[in-house]
């Protein structure tokens, strides 16, 4: 006859195994830049405190989608207005200033 709890043991055994393979699996690694975001998981992709977004928003500074007086943001489009705000090195400024004067 077979023993009903070495079935569940070997049974339990093999769940933990699974969980144990899905826990340490990479699960995507790098999340798509088609991601919509939450206001949450704006302010922690920014680094900002949500009523600093929220004056962004309402300033319009910010790109911004509001649907069911919630706001979404697009990574895509904070990624981009990241890199609108990029300043220019001193070097790269030195050297347009000097291509100019030629």
């Amino acid at each position: 006859m077979i023993n009903p709890f070495e079935t569940l043991d070997k049974r339990l055994s093999n769940i933990e195994l699974i969980l144990l393979e899905i826990k340490h699996s990479p699960q995507n690694p790098e999340k798509s830049s088609d991601e919509i975001l939450t206001l949450r998981d704006a302010c922690d992709f920014l680094h900002l405190k949500p009523p600093t977004i929220y004056r962004m928003v309402g300033a319009r500074e910010i790109p911004f989608s509001k649907r069911q007086q919630k706001l979404y943001f697009e990574k895509r489009d904070l990624e981009a207005w990241i890199r609108a705000g990029r300043r220019k090195t001193r070097e790269e400024l030195d050297r347009e200033a000097n291509e100019m004067i030629k």
